[in-house]
């Protein structure tokens, strides 16, 4: 059984070294597809023997990792940002986890939980369920140019919750000084789908966060209330979000 870790990363440089740390003990293999750095990240890369690949960025994520996608030959993937890492207990019990379940066909990922912080050793802000493992080479692919989702051959795949181990990532990069302009990012590329009706059921659902994070509650309410009416947004891990949402 070999083990793929994935990043896309760009300028992370002070963020990449902790993650690769979380991983490197765990993965055969380490794929880092640079969308164009101008500082040491690839170096640093290069020290935890990555193979290191440069993609021309296009304003899609999802374009991005499933490029990386096309370079990893593990039967298993473990896909991070730069700016998240495994815990530390975490790492040490995903072993037993691939054994227990690598051989139940009827599972093609794992939830884990993520656990968002302000920077580093920071206040928890939220937690949510996410799927950063998953089998390699069955058709699994990232959709969506923003707040990518997975689907299995353009349709949602059985992620087990694994209740014996807690299996958790914590992501750094909600930091108030950098999520106000990855917001206005996100948003724009969300809002450029939207024009061209390029909608998934997440798409609203994500359109909402946003504008509640930057406390634009009346923007919010509508695209909570505009998730709710897309019919398959129960088929995914984030089906509750809108009401969470409608209720702050």
């Amino acid at each position: 059984m070999k083990i793929s870790s994935c990043l896309i990363v760009k300028n992370e440089a002070e963020n990449i070294e902790r993650c690769l740390n979380s991983i490197k003990d765990i993965s055969n293999e380490i794929i880092v597809v640079d969308t164009g750095s101008t500082d040491n990240t690839k170096e640093i890369a290069l020290k935890f023997g990555s193979k290191i690949f440069d993609f021309t960025w296009d304003n899609n994520f999802s374009n991005a990792k499933n490029y990386a996608l096309d370079q990893a030959t593990g039967d298993w993937i473990i896909f991070l940002d730069a700016d998240e890492y495994f815990e530390s207990n975490t790492k040490k019990i995903l072993g037993r986890v691939f054994e227990h379940i690598h051989n139940n066909k009827a599972i093609d990922g794992v939830l884990c939980k993520m656990i968002n912080t302000e920077g580093l050793n920071g206040k928890i802000i939220s937690e949510n369920p996410t799927v950063r493992i998953f089998r390699g080479k069955c058709g699994i692919r990232f959709s969506g140019a923003v707040h990518e989702q997975l689907l299995k051959n353009n349709k949602p795949f059985s992620a087990a919750n694994i209740t014996d181990y807690s299996l958790l990532i914590y992501h750094t990069g909600y930091s108030s000084v950098l999520l106000p302009e990855k917001i206005k990012r996100n948003l724009k590329i969300l809002e450029g789908q939207i024009a061209k009706n390029e909608i998934t059921n997440l798409t609203y659902y994500y359109m909402s966060s946003m504008h509640n994070n930057l406390d634009n509650y009346e923007e919010s309410i509508k695209y909570a209330l505009l998730a709710l009416k897309e019919p398959t947004i129960k088929d995914t891990i984030m089906a509750y979000q809108p009401y969470v949402l409608l209720i702050k």
